[in-house]
Protein backbone atom coordinates (compact mmCIF):
# COMPACT_ATOMS: atom_id res chain seq x y z
CA UNK A 1 0.00 0.00 0.00
CA UNK A 2 1.40 3.74 -0.74
CA UNK A 3 1.93 6.06 2.08
CA UNK A 4 0.80 9.59 1.82
CA UNK A 5 4.45 11.48 2.38
CA UNK A 6 3.87 14.65 1.00
CA UNK A 7 4.38 16.46 4.56
CA UNK A 8 7.69 15.18 4.80
CA UNK A 9 10.67 17.12 4.49
CA UNK A 10 12.40 16.89 1.14
CA UNK A 11 15.47 16.89 2.93
CA UNK A 12 14.57 13.23 4.17
CA UNK A 13 13.64 11.70 0.80
CA UNK A 14 16.27 9.25 0.37
CA UNK A 15 16.97 5.76 -0.75
CA UNK A 16 18.35 5.26 2.44
CA UNK A 17 15.30 6.50 4.57
CA UNK A 18 12.59 4.23 2.15
CA UNK A 19 9.37 4.81 4.68
CA UNK A 20 10.61 8.82 3.98
CA UNK A 21 10.02 9.38 8.19
CA UNK A 22 10.50 12.87 8.99
CA UNK A 23 13.11 13.15 12.19
CA UNK A 24 14.68 16.41 13.39
CA UNK A 25 18.46 17.15 14.76
CA UNK A 26 18.10 16.42 19.05
CA UNK A 27 18.95 20.12 19.38
CA UNK A 28 16.33 21.16 17.10
CA UNK A 29 13.53 18.35 18.16
CA UNK A 30 10.49 20.50 18.83
CA UNK A 31 9.35 17.76 21.37
CA UNK A 32 12.24 17.88 23.41
CA UNK A 33 11.92 20.02 26.75
CA UNK A 34 14.34 20.64 29.53
CA UNK A 35 11.21 19.36 32.12
CA UNK A 36 7.54 18.54 32.35
CA UNK A 37 6.26 22.62 32.72
CA UNK A 38 3.08 24.14 30.79
CA UNK A 39 5.34 24.04 27.30
CA UNK A 40 5.63 20.45 27.47
CA UNK A 41 2.67 19.69 28.79
CA UNK A 42 0.25 21.03 25.80
CA UNK A 43 2.43 19.80 23.74
CA UNK A 44 2.10 16.65 24.99
CA UNK A 45 -2.05 17.05 25.14
CA UNK A 46 -1.78 18.22 21.89
CA UNK A 47 0.36 15.59 20.06
CA UNK A 48 0.37 12.74 22.75
CA UNK A 49 4.20 12.62 22.78
CA UNK A 50 6.85 14.06 24.70
CA UNK A 51 10.34 14.04 25.33
CA UNK A 52 12.55 14.90 28.67
CA UNK A 53 15.55 16.11 28.51
CA UNK A 54 18.65 14.64 30.68
CA UNK A 55 16.38 13.24 33.19
CA UNK A 56 19.46 10.68 34.31
CA UNK A 57 22.87 12.24 35.21
CA UNK A 58 26.47 10.89 33.55
CA UNK A 59 26.47 8.85 36.98
CA UNK A 60 23.07 7.05 37.10
CA UNK A 61 23.33 6.65 33.32
CA UNK A 62 27.02 4.90 33.91
CA UNK A 63 25.29 2.75 36.85
CA UNK A 64 22.36 2.13 34.91
CA UNK A 65 24.60 0.41 31.98
CA UNK A 66 26.43 -1.26 34.91
CA UNK A 67 23.33 -3.04 35.76
CA UNK A 68 22.63 -3.60 32.15
CA UNK A 69 25.25 -5.46 31.69
CA UNK A 70 25.18 -7.21 34.87
CA UNK A 71 21.69 -8.58 33.95
CA UNK A 72 22.92 -9.44 30.42
CA UNK A 73 26.19 -11.07 31.03
CA UNK A 74 23.66 -13.46 33.13
CA UNK A 75 21.83 -14.48 30.24
CA UNK A 76 25.33 -15.16 28.50
CA UNK A 77 26.11 -11.69 27.03
CA UNK A 78 29.51 -10.27 27.86
CA UNK A 79 30.00 -6.63 26.86
CA UNK A 80 33.70 -7.04 25.66
CA UNK A 81 32.76 -9.83 23.65
CA UNK A 82 30.66 -9.62 20.26
CA UNK A 83 30.99 -13.22 19.76
CA UNK A 84 28.39 -13.37 22.91
CA UNK A 85 25.98 -11.64 21.02
CA UNK A 86 24.46 -14.15 18.95
CA UNK A 87 20.93 -15.37 18.72
CA UNK A 88 21.35 -19.00 20.84
CA UNK A 89 22.61 -16.29 23.61
CA UNK A 90 21.08 -12.67 22.99
CA UNK A 91 17.90 -13.17 25.45
CA UNK A 92 15.71 -11.00 24.05
CA UNK A 93 13.16 -11.69 20.91
CA UNK A 94 14.92 -11.65 17.55
CA UNK A 95 12.42 -9.68 15.78
CA UNK A 96 11.70 -6.85 18.32
CA UNK A 97 14.63 -6.78 20.37
CA UNK A 98 12.03 -6.68 23.54
CA UNK A 99 13.23 -8.98 26.45
CA UNK A 100 11.00 -10.28 29.26
CA UNK A 101 12.06 -13.69 29.84
CA UNK A 102 15.14 -14.41 32.67
CA UNK A 103 13.96 -12.15 35.30
CA UNK A 104 14.02 -9.13 33.27
CA UNK A 105 11.09 -7.28 35.01
CA UNK A 106 13.52 -7.63 38.08
CA UNK A 107 16.38 -7.01 37.47
CA UNK A 108 18.58 -4.47 39.19
CA UNK A 109 18.71 -2.12 35.93
CA UNK A 110 14.55 -2.17 36.06
CA UNK A 111 14.46 -1.49 39.60
CA UNK A 112 17.05 1.63 39.33
CA UNK A 113 15.87 3.34 36.61
CA UNK A 114 12.01 3.39 38.22
CA UNK A 115 13.14 4.88 41.07
CA UNK A 116 14.87 7.01 40.23
CA UNK A 117 14.14 10.72 41.44
CA UNK A 118 14.11 12.56 38.03
CA UNK A 119 11.93 9.99 37.04
CA UNK A 120 9.31 9.58 40.02
CA UNK A 121 9.34 12.90 39.71
CA UNK A 122 8.19 13.29 36.15
CA UNK A 123 5.21 11.37 36.85
CA UNK A 124 3.97 12.86 39.99
CA UNK A 125 4.00 15.81 38.06
CA UNK A 126 2.23 14.31 35.46
CA UNK A 127 -0.78 12.57 37.18
CA UNK A 128 -0.94 15.34 39.20
CA UNK A 129 -0.30 13.47 42.22
CA UNK A 130 1.69 14.55 45.74
CA UNK A 131 4.36 11.87 45.53
CA UNK A 132 5.45 8.60 44.40
CA UNK A 133 4.07 7.58 47.35
CA UNK A 134 1.25 7.75 45.34
CA UNK A 135 2.08 5.72 42.03
CA UNK A 136 2.25 1.94 41.38
CA UNK A 137 5.16 1.48 39.07
CA UNK A 138 4.41 -1.44 36.01
CA UNK A 139 6.93 -4.16 35.92
CA UNK A 140 7.60 -4.95 32.10
CA UNK A 141 10.96 -5.66 30.48
CA UNK A 142 13.63 -3.76 28.79
CA UNK A 143 14.28 -3.65 24.95
CA UNK A 144 18.15 -4.27 23.16
CA UNK A 145 19.19 -3.84 19.94
CA UNK A 146 22.76 -5.50 18.46
CA UNK A 147 24.58 -3.26 15.94
CA UNK A 148 22.99 -5.10 12.55
CA UNK A 149 25.70 -3.47 10.79
CA UNK A 150 27.90 -6.39 11.93
CA UNK A 151 25.48 -8.74 11.20
CA UNK A 152 22.04 -7.85 9.07
CA UNK A 153 20.10 -10.70 10.69
CA UNK A 154 20.27 -9.26 13.79
CA UNK A 155 18.13 -5.97 12.15
CA UNK A 156 14.63 -6.23 14.22
CA UNK A 157 11.64 -5.80 12.40
CA UNK A 158 9.31 -2.56 12.71
CA UNK A 159 5.59 -2.37 12.74
CA UNK A 160 2.73 -0.38 13.60
CA UNK A 161 0.64 -1.12 16.76
CA UNK A 162 -1.09 0.35 19.93
CA UNK A 163 -2.36 -0.40 23.40
CA UNK A 164 -5.63 -0.69 24.42
CA UNK A 165 -7.21 2.36 25.35
CA UNK A 166 -8.76 0.74 28.73
CA UNK A 167 -6.96 3.68 30.74
CA UNK A 168 -7.71 6.33 28.70
CA UNK A 169 -4.61 8.33 30.62
CA UNK A 170 -2.27 5.28 30.93
CA UNK A 171 1.10 6.66 29.76
CA UNK A 172 4.46 4.92 29.16
CA UNK A 173 7.76 5.82 29.53
CA UNK A 174 11.11 4.38 27.61
CA UNK A 175 14.52 5.25 29.25
CA UNK A 176 17.51 5.65 26.66
CA UNK A 177 20.88 4.34 27.43
CA UNK A 178 22.47 4.55 24.36
CA UNK A 179 22.13 7.64 22.29
CA UNK A 180 20.11 6.62 19.05
CA UNK A 181 18.83 7.73 16.10
CA UNK A 182 16.47 4.49 15.33
CA UNK A 183 13.24 5.05 18.08
CA UNK A 184 9.94 4.89 17.31
CA UNK A 185 7.56 6.43 14.79
CA UNK A 186 4.56 8.05 15.60
CA UNK A 187 1.27 9.07 13.44
CA UNK A 188 1.15 12.92 13.60
CA UNK A 189 -2.13 13.89 14.64
CA UNK A 190 -3.06 12.42 18.02
CA UNK A 191 -4.41 9.52 15.74
CA UNK A 192 -6.36 7.03 17.73
CA UNK A 193 -7.53 3.66 17.03
CA UNK A 194 -11.14 4.19 17.66
CA UNK A 195 -13.28 1.16 16.76
CA UNK A 196 -10.62 -1.42 17.13
CA UNK A 197 -9.76 -0.07 21.15
CA UNK A 198 -13.06 -2.15 21.49
CA UNK A 199 -10.90 -5.61 21.37
CA UNK A 200 -9.69 -6.79 24.42
CA UNK A 201 -6.32 -7.75 23.44
CA UNK A 202 -3.49 -5.41 24.87
CA UNK A 203 -2.00 -5.18 21.11
CA UNK A 204 -4.00 -4.18 18.15
CA UNK A 205 -2.41 -4.15 14.76
CA UNK A 206 -3.24 -1.38 12.49
CA UNK A 207 -5.16 -2.89 9.73
CA UNK A 208 -3.68 -2.30 5.79
CA UNK A 209 -7.18 -0.53 5.04
CA UNK A 210 -6.57 2.00 7.82
CA UNK A 211 -5.73 4.85 5.57
CA UNK A 212 -6.99 7.67 7.63
CA UNK A 213 -4.22 6.09 10.10
CA UNK A 214 -1.70 5.03 7.49
CA UNK A 215 -1.54 8.19 5.16
CA UNK A 216 -0.66 10.39 7.99
CA UNK A 217 2.88 11.55 8.39
CA UNK A 218 5.07 9.57 10.22
CA UNK A 219 8.16 11.03 12.27
CA UNK A 220 11.17 9.06 13.55
CA UNK A 221 11.91 9.93 17.45
CA UNK A 222 15.32 10.96 17.47
CA UNK A 223 16.30 11.17 21.17
CA UNK A 224 19.59 11.51 23.43
CA UNK A 225 21.07 9.23 25.74
CA UNK A 226 19.00 9.88 29.10
CA UNK A 227 16.05 11.65 27.66
CA UNK A 228 12.58 10.59 29.23
CA UNK A 229 10.58 9.70 26.33
CA UNK A 230 6.40 9.93 27.48
CA UNK A 231 3.45 9.04 25.41
CA UNK A 232 -0.52 8.35 25.87
CA UNK A 233 -0.59 4.35 25.05
CA UNK A 234 -4.00 5.43 22.04
CA UNK A 235 -1.37 6.68 19.95
CA UNK A 236 -0.55 5.07 17.11
CA UNK A 237 3.19 3.82 17.75
CA UNK A 238 5.54 1.79 16.48
CA UNK A 239 8.93 0.41 17.00
CA UNK A 240 11.66 0.85 14.40
CA UNK A 241 14.38 -0.65 13.23
CA UNK A 242 17.94 1.09 12.41
CA UNK A 243 17.70 3.74 9.78
CA UNK A 244 20.64 3.63 7.48
CA UNK A 245 20.54 7.19 6.67
CA UNK A 246 20.95 8.22 10.21
CA UNK A 247 23.35 5.82 11.31
CA UNK A 248 25.41 6.22 8.15
CA UNK A 249 25.20 10.41 8.93
CA UNK A 250 26.64 9.41 12.58
CA UNK A 251 29.45 7.18 11.02
CA UNK A 252 30.86 10.25 8.38
CA UNK A 253 30.48 12.78 11.44
CA UNK A 254 32.68 10.84 13.60
CA UNK A 255 35.07 10.24 10.62
CA UNK A 256 35.69 13.98 10.05
CA UNK A 257 36.02 14.56 13.67
CA UNK A 258 39.13 12.14 14.10
CA UNK A 259 40.39 13.23 10.70
CA UNK A 260 43.38 15.39 12.55
CA UNK A 261 46.80 14.45 13.17
CA UNK A 262 48.33 12.05 15.43
CA UNK A 263 50.09 14.89 17.41
CA UNK A 264 46.62 16.30 18.32
CA UNK A 265 44.36 13.32 18.60
CA UNK A 266 45.59 9.68 20.22
CA UNK A 267 43.57 7.02 19.30
CA UNK A 268 40.66 5.84 21.77
CA UNK A 269 40.90 2.31 22.82
CA UNK A 270 36.83 2.35 23.12
CA UNK A 271 36.11 2.85 19.72
CA UNK A 272 37.27 -1.11 18.56
CA UNK A 273 34.91 -2.30 21.33
CA UNK A 274 31.29 -3.64 20.18
CA UNK A 275 28.26 -1.09 21.32
CA UNK A 276 24.89 -2.00 21.31
CA UNK A 277 22.75 -0.24 19.32
CA UNK A 278 20.24 0.90 21.62
CA UNK A 279 18.60 0.03 24.76
CA UNK A 280 15.97 1.21 26.80
CA UNK A 281 13.93 0.62 29.91
CA UNK A 282 10.54 0.27 29.80
CA UNK A 283 8.24 1.45 32.35
CA UNK A 284 4.97 3.22 33.16
CA UNK A 285 3.16 4.51 36.07
CA UNK A 286 -0.33 5.02 36.90
CA UNK A 287 -2.03 6.33 40.18
CA UNK A 288 -2.91 3.97 42.96
CA UNK A 289 -6.48 5.31 42.64
CA UNK A 290 -7.36 3.85 39.24
CA UNK A 291 -6.79 0.29 41.10
CA UNK A 292 -9.91 -1.80 41.13
CA UNK A 293 -11.18 -1.12 44.76
CA UNK A 294 -12.49 -4.50 44.88
CA UNK A 295 -9.47 -6.38 43.86
CA UNK A 296 -6.80 -4.17 45.03
CA UNK A 297 -5.63 -6.69 47.78
CA UNK A 298 -5.52 -9.61 45.47
CA UNK A 299 -3.51 -7.51 42.70
CA UNK A 300 -1.19 -6.27 44.98
CA UNK A 301 -0.25 -9.85 46.36
CA UNK A 302 0.26 -10.62 42.55
CA UNK A 303 2.40 -8.14 41.87
CA UNK A 304 4.44 -8.62 45.18
CA UNK A 305 4.40 -12.41 43.93
CA UNK A 306 5.83 -11.53 40.59
CA UNK A 307 8.83 -9.23 42.16
CA UNK A 308 9.86 -12.42 44.68
CA UNK A 309 9.58 -15.12 41.48
CA UNK A 310 12.09 -12.92 39.14
CA UNK A 311 8.58 -12.89 36.92
CA UNK A 312 7.75 -9.63 34.44
CA UNK A 313 4.80 -8.54 33.73
CA UNK A 314 2.98 -6.13 31.40
CA UNK A 315 2.74 -2.38 31.13
CA UNK A 316 -0.07 -2.21 33.17
CA UNK A 317 0.52 -1.19 36.79
CA UNK A 318 -2.93 -1.81 38.34
CA UNK A 319 -3.02 -5.46 36.83
CA UNK A 320 -0.23 -8.81 37.47
CA UNK A 321 -0.43 -9.88 33.76
CA UNK A 322 2.55 -12.10 33.34
CA UNK A 323 4.93 -11.64 30.38
CA UNK A 324 7.50 -14.40 29.06
CA UNK A 325 7.90 -18.15 29.22
CA UNK A 326 6.26 -19.58 33.00
CA UNK A 327 10.03 -21.30 33.25
CA UNK A 328 13.29 -21.66 31.16
CA UNK A 329 16.59 -23.49 31.97
CA UNK A 330 17.81 -20.03 32.95
CA UNK A 331 14.80 -18.31 35.38
CA UNK A 332 15.07 -21.57 37.29
CA UNK A 333 18.87 -20.39 37.99
CA UNK A 334 17.54 -17.39 39.52
CA UNK A 335 17.38 -17.14 43.55
CA UNK A 336 13.73 -15.79 44.86
CA UNK A 337 13.74 -12.27 45.48
CA UNK A 338 13.76 -10.68 49.14
CA UNK A 339 11.43 -7.87 49.15
CA UNK A 340 13.96 -6.06 51.44
CA UNK A 341 16.59 -6.11 48.54
CA UNK A 342 14.11 -3.06 47.68
CA UNK A 343 14.02 0.28 49.15
CA UNK A 344 11.13 2.07 50.79
CA UNK A 345 10.56 3.72 47.50
CA UNK A 346 10.39 0.61 45.33
CA UNK A 347 7.89 -1.53 47.83
CA UNK A 348 5.52 1.30 47.40
CA UNK A 349 5.59 1.43 43.68
CA UNK A 350 5.09 -2.12 44.06
CA UNK A 351 2.15 -1.23 46.74
CA UNK A 352 3.17 -2.86 49.72
CA UNK A 353 1.31 -0.37 51.38
CA UNK A 354 -1.75 -1.23 50.26
CA UNK A 355 -1.32 -4.51 51.18
CA UNK A 356 -0.66 -3.20 55.02
CA UNK A 357 -4.22 -1.21 55.07
CA UNK A 358 -5.96 -4.68 53.62
CA UNK A 359 -4.06 -7.72 54.73
CA UNK A 360 -3.83 -8.86 58.71
CA UNK A 361 -0.93 -10.41 57.65
CA UNK A 362 1.11 -7.46 56.22
CA UNK A 363 -0.32 -4.73 58.77
CA UNK A 364 3.10 -5.17 60.84
CA UNK A 365 5.46 -5.19 57.62
CA UNK A 366 7.88 -2.28 57.60
CA UNK A 367 8.50 -0.61 54.55
CA UNK A 368 11.73 0.49 55.80
CA UNK A 369 13.76 4.17 54.78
Amino acid sequence: MQVNTSNVQSKNKNSLNPENLRFFDTAKAPYRFTSLNDEAREYLNTNGFVALKNVLSEAELAEAEKNLWNFLSRCGMKQDDISTWKDNIYPGCLLSGLIWDFGAGQSDFQWYIRTRPNVLDAFAKLWEVKSYEDLLVSMDGLAVFRPWKQKTTWKTVGGCSKDTARHCRSLYYVKLIYKIYNFFFVQIGHQTMGPYCSRSSDYIEVPYECEDILSRERWLICLEKGDLFIWDSRLVHCSSPAVDIIADEQIQKSIDQNQTSETETKVDDNISKPTLLRAVSMVTFSPKSFLNQEKKGQIIQERVNAFLNNRTCSHWPTECKILGAPSTSKLKELPQNDLKSLNRVGQSLIGIDILKECDDKWKEYNLGE
